[in-house]
């Protein structure tokens, strides 16, 4: 076995190899570069793992945009069913007037539960002495806490009014034959019920209009007043005091609605009669939109058929699109305020050119 050899310049210079690594070693020390890094050969079964991932994101955004539109739709069609709702809830309800104060919510429901299945009632318009209540509580709260606490003015307004919610439409005209229907409470007396339709039903050919009215008035009273005065107890099919929405205090004007035309024509002889120590005002209730149209067509006609009329029309018109004329101040002449087209330094300019004229000549 042969002993290995070492030579001096071995052993003070190093080998080949040895002087290759340390010369890289300190290129790379001196340049800052990482040595270089091998990559990665990517099988076949990496690939098809990214492109499932890949599919599977995709699915998911498009089931998110799925759920978007889904929930869109469904906001969309809650909207209209809600619309569709509230139409359909007032062709199912009975408006309710001259009830009781006494009146509540089973009451009323009590006096219609005949008709039909009830859905919901609710009671309105009733005169409160007023409560004072914490800042920042709703709106209609003071109203409710002076109801349920019995702080009510009967001296403003001595009745109420409800709405009666059915489930079917066909309990509607069923519940509108408790209208004129008597009812007696224990220490109020007797209320004649007014039931009507929501929205009312408006006849302007049976009904009058009566102003200057006490702000004390009630419907009963007026019922009766009118009643007295026709001589006819089943006249009237209903009354109607418009009321401040605050105060509940009469604004001084109301209708009667009478059973037929005939009677209409006997209200109105009781125009300038004292109610409620007031000279009252009783007049035909008129169709505005019928008037409007009436007066329209008149018009046409009167422009088509009167020439005469037609060129004052054309004369005013013209009179009035006409430059009109500014005095000057101490002087008898006028100068007028057309400009032709010129700006306000010019027209200052030709202002001055005409003061310097002027003087001019006197000079």
């Amino acid at each position: 076995m042969e002993a290995p050899t070492f030579s001096l310049s071995n052993v003070v210079f190093g080998t080949a190899g040895d002087i290759e690594s340390s010369s890289t070693t300190a290129l790379s020390t001196i340049f800052n570069e990482a040595p270089p890094v091998k990559k990665k050969k990517v099988s076949y079964d990496d690939k098809n793992e990214q492109t499932r991932i890949i599919t599977v994101q995709k699915s998911l955004a498009a089931e998110k945009e799925e759920e978007i539109v889904e929930t869109t739709k469904t906001d969309s069609e809650n909207s209209n069913f809600v619309k569709e709702k509230n139409n359909d809830k007032d062709d199912r309800t009975v408006f309710v007037g001259n009830l009781p104060l006494s009146t509540t919510r089973k009451k009323l429901a009590s006096l219609f539960r005949e008709f039909g299945l009830i859905e919901s009632t609710r009671l309105r318009s009733i005169a409160v002495n007023g409560v004072k209540v914490p800042p920042g509580s709703m709106k209609n709260s003071m109203r409710k806490v002076c109801v349920n606490k019995g702080l009510v003015n009967t001296a403003t307004k001595s009745t109420s009014q409800g709405y009666v919610v059915f489930e079917s439409s066909s309990s509607i005209p069923l519940a509108l034959q408790m209208n004129n229907k008597k009812i007696h409470a224990n220490e109020e007396g007797e209320y004649v019920l007014r039931v009507d339709t929501c929205p009312p039903t408006i006849d302007t050919a049976r009904s009058i209009f009566i102003g200057n009215l006490s702000y004390d008035t009630q419907e009963q009273s007026l019922r009766e007043f009118f009643e007295q005065a026709i001589a006819n107890d089943s006249s009237i099919e209903g009354v109607r005091v418009v009321r401040d929405k605050t105060t509940m205090k009469c604004k001084g004007v109301g209708y009667i609605l009478f059973q037929n035309r005939q009677i209409v024509m006997q209200a109105l002889k009781l125009n300038g009669v004292t109610f409620l120590n007031r000279k009252i005002r009783v007049m035909a209730c008129s169709n505005k939109k019928r008037k409007q149209n009436e007066n329209l067509r008149r018009k046409q006609n009167s422009d088509l058929s009167h020439g005469a009329s037609r060129r004052i029309r054309e004369k005013v018109h013209k009179n009035e699109t006409k430059s009109t004329t500014v005095r000057k101040r101490n002087s008898g002449m006028s100068f007028k305020a057309k400009t032709n087209g010129l700006s306000k330094r010019a027209m200052k300019a030709k202002k001055f050119k005409y003061k310097v004229k002027k003087v001019e000549k006197r000079i």
